[in-house]
Parts: structure tokens; sequence; C-alpha cells
């Protein structure tokens, strides 16, 4: 790479091999189209000019690139804060690579140095909606260079860039770069060194010159800090064998389920939508995901609820409602004999909940399980009886008719009330307009039809109307309670 402007630089082609050439005339004729995406880490003024033996590109709105060696002094956050953005950083970075690999791009060399610092007005990253005193001011960072590192094995850049798969440095050592071809694998390489980057400030690998370029071994298993489900997802993402590292898809499914079981006490801070979104497996049919939604919209409007109408024990029925939703949950995936569903919903059929126990149900029963002993950790006192035949529907009916008749005595809105006795039933996807009939309009939306759930939760608690849920179709249908 040679410097050719302040804000630019210049990529020899004799430097690349056809596999980076084609990448970036890829990029260059997507950009249009990636700009679109606002996937942040892309400026809207990046260029990319094709010469006979050259590519430069050009950040029009940046005065000097400017490169740092870690993420922390890329964002700007002091040490603190910055462990709390990290989830949303590394989330966004793989958003940024699902995208790209839609378009047939890959970034198998990605790390640190590839981002550059902007001058752009400094980003709010929204950790709390509530309390604005909590969310955390960062630097705006560019993704600014594509895989084009040199591919020999003296290029010290190459051997400075310590996130490089294992089968591009086999092949750059057996001289036969030119024959390389990247692909998405080598990019789940690339992002496991990254997300163990961000996590410990330190390479995975140790890397110091050339010779060490065949040998290098990463020091994953000597991080005794590092959570030991981070390290499980990091040594999927850098196994030597690409076929069994994870896909992109899998690889923010899972990592979103750790994040979702280590932040569910605050599950309200979540949009429904994105759980959907974040959990979706490749080429499954869509209830998995629509089941899992329903259960956190309840799971949300719960705490929502006991928000809203405070009292001293306020925290005591949320946590109780809420577990017993969690013991009715786990009961219903339990798997008969045959390892069959035999609770789960008789409206779905034999293929989508066979997709339902292939993709989601080992992710799904960990999170709620996890969750249950959150729960019961946080509250000290037993808050759940064990009944001595889990009859959880039970003690769930009793206790919400309980907690009813004590919140009639106040100023509480019929409609939440309403939602609260027939919680159960409402917030099935495929009835959603048809009980919650009064704002169907505003819940149809052509392209969004997954944020209903975050539209519905927002009208109950924030509009004066009363008239949200269609009693009338709801009490011609059997009920819980």
């Amino acid at each position: 790479m040679n410097q050719e402007n302040s804000n630019s630089y210049v990529v020899e082609k004799q430097s690349l091999v056809l596999a980076q050439i084609n990448q970036i005339k890829l990029l260059k004729n997507s950009l249009p189209s990636i700009k679109k995406k606002n996937l942040g880490y892309f400026s809207n003024y990046m260029k990319i000019e094709e010469k006979d033996d050259s590519f430069i590109f050009i950040f029009e709105d940046i005065t000097e690139l400017q490169f740092c060696n870690n993420f922390q002094d890329l964002f700007g956050v002091i040490n603190e804060r910055f462990n709390e953005i990290i989830p949303y950083i590394i989330m966004r970075i793989l958003k940024l690579e699902i995208t790209l690999n839609k378009f047939g791009i890959h970034l198998p060399m990605l790390n640190n140095t590839h981002f550059i610092d902007t001058p752009e007005p400094s980003q709010w990253i929204v950790n709390d909606q509530q309390n604005q005193m909590n969310n955390i001011q960062t630097k705006r960072i560019y993704l600014s260079k594509f895989g084009t590192d040199e591919l020999k094995q003296d290029n010290q850049e190459l051997i400075n860039n310590k996130n490089i798969p294992n089968e591009i440095i086999d092949e750059i050592i057996k001289g036969n770069a030119k024959q390389i071809k990247f692909n998405e694998k080598m990019t789940v390489f690339a992002l496991g060194c990254i997300i163990y980057e961000i996590y410990t400030r330190n390479s995975i690998f140790q890397i110091q010159n050339q010779s060490q370029l065949q040998e290098r071994y990463n020091i994953i298993e000597e991080n005794d800090t590092l959570d030991i489900e981070i390290k499980q997802l990091v040594g999927n993402c850098i196994k030597e064998t690409p076929h069994e590292r994870p896909t992109l898809i899998q690889l923010r499914q899972e990592y979103f389920t750790l994040l979702l079981k280590e932040k569910i006490l605050g599950l309200e801070g979540f949009l429904i939508y994105k759980i959907g979104k974040y959990l979706i497996a490749p080429n499954e049919l869509i209830t998995g995901r629509l089941y899992i939604m329903e259960f956190f919209a309840k799971i949300k409007f719960i705490k929502l609820f006991f928000q809203k109408n405070s009292s001293k024990d306020a925290a005591i029925k949320s946590d109780t409602i809420i577990l017993l939703q969690i013991y009715q949950e786990l009961d219903k995936l339990n798997l008969d004999v045959n390892q069959e569903l035999i609770l789960w919903d008789d409206e779905n059929t034999k293929d989508e909940i066979n997709q339902f126990k292939k993709y989601y149900l080992k992710t799904y029963l960990s999170i709620l399980e996890n969750y249950k002993d959150k729960i019961i950790k946080q509250q000290k006192d037993q808050t759940i009886p064990q009944l001595p035949n889990k009859n959880y529907d039970v003690l769930y009916n009793n206790k919400i008719r309980e907690i009813l008749d004590q919140l009639k005595k106040q100023n509480v809105k019929s409609s939440q009330l309403n939602c609260l006795q027939h919680l159960n039933k409402i917030f099935k996807f495929r009835h959603l307009l048809e009980y919650f009939k009064p704002i169907q309009e505003k819940l149809i939306e052509k392209k969004k039809p997954y944020r209903r759930y975050d539209k519905i939760l927002e009208i109950v608690f924030n509009n004066e109307n009363d008239q949200i849920l269609d009693l009338d179709r709801i009490s011609k249908i059997k009920q819980n309670i």
C-alpha cells in the first residue's frame, strides 16, 4: 500500500493475487448498494478508482487517514466504559461481515488496523433508554482496508497481521499464493481473532518474525480471565479445518445467545424484533424465531408492566410471574421418549416443529435455564414454591388472579390489566392482528412484520387510548385463566 494523499492510498495491482483484484472490483461495483445498508463502518464519501496498474481508495470526507493499534484507541473510550460497548462493537462488525458476504466480498485478513478514525461528530451508543447518563460517546470509525496485504512470506505487514487464516498462510509458505481464493470461513477465522482481541486487548497469536508465521500457536487457553463460553466461541472460529468453523450467521447467533444470557435481566432494554433477527438460523422456517419472540414479548410486557405500575413488592411480583412463565415454557419443551415435543403448539406443522428442534431448541433451553438461575440467585427469598406435581399452569393462573385483584383497586389502565390477564393467549404471532384489532392499522407494516411486538408494547405503555384488545374475540376462545 502506498500513500498518495493524506486522505487516500494506492494499491498496485502487481502486488495483488487474482482473488484480491476480483474482490476489489466487486467492492467497487457494489459500493452504492453497500452504502445504502447504513452499516456505520462505511463512509458515504468513500470511492475506489481503478487505473491500468492500480486501485486508489479515496475518503473525501477525511483530511488524514489515521490508523490505530487497538480497538479501544479507535473508539476513544476509557477502559472501564469500553467494556460496556464490547457487545455493540462485535455485533456491528458481524452485521458488516454478513452484509459484505451477501455481495460475495470476504475480509479474511481483517484486523484493527483496517479501520480509521474520522473527524465526523462522535456517535452515542445507547446503553439505557431510560437513563441518558449511562449512554457512551465514542469516535466514529470507518473500514478502510479490504484484504489487500501483499501475500508474500517476507511481507512485514502480513507478519504483523496476526488474524490470517491457516489456509492462507499455508499457501503462502508453499509459494501458491496465486491459487488462493477467499471464502466465508476465512472471514470467520479473522473474526474469531478480533473477538478475542476486543475482549482481552491482546492478539490471540504471538508472531514476531517470519519464522514464527508457520509455527504460530494461540494463547487462548493461557487466558484465565476470559469467559469460558467466549473462549469456546473463539476456539470454534479458529479451528484449523475450515468446514468445522461456524458460518457468519451461526457465529452471530451464537454470540448473540451469549450476550442475551449475560444481559437477560435487563430484557426491557432489548427490541423483540432484534432478538428474532439475531437468533435467525439459515434456511429455516420462521416458526422457531416467532415462537421465541412470542415468549420474550410476554416477558418484556411483564417487566414494563411492573415498572409502570410500581409498588413496594413490584420486583418480587415481576420475578415471580417471569419464573412461572419460564417453568411453563420448560415444561412445553420437554421431549418424550420418542424425542417429540408433545406439549408444543398444535397449530404448527411437523416440519416447523422439527426445524425448531434442529435450529433452536438447544439454544433456547440454555437461555431459559440461564434466565431462571439468574432470577433465583438475584431473589434471595424463596418466591416460587416447588409444587410436587410441578403444576406451574395452576400456580401461574392463581398468581395472576391474585395480582389482578390487587391492581384493580389501584389506578391501572384497563388495557394493561387486560393484556396481563390474557398474556398467554394474545401474543401468538399469527393472531396478533386478530386480538389487537383496535390498533390493527398501526401494526401493519408490509416490510417490517416482525416489529409488531415492539409496536404493541409501545402502544400499550404509551398510548392514552384504552381500546387495544378485541375482548369479544378473546372471550370466545378458551382461556388459560
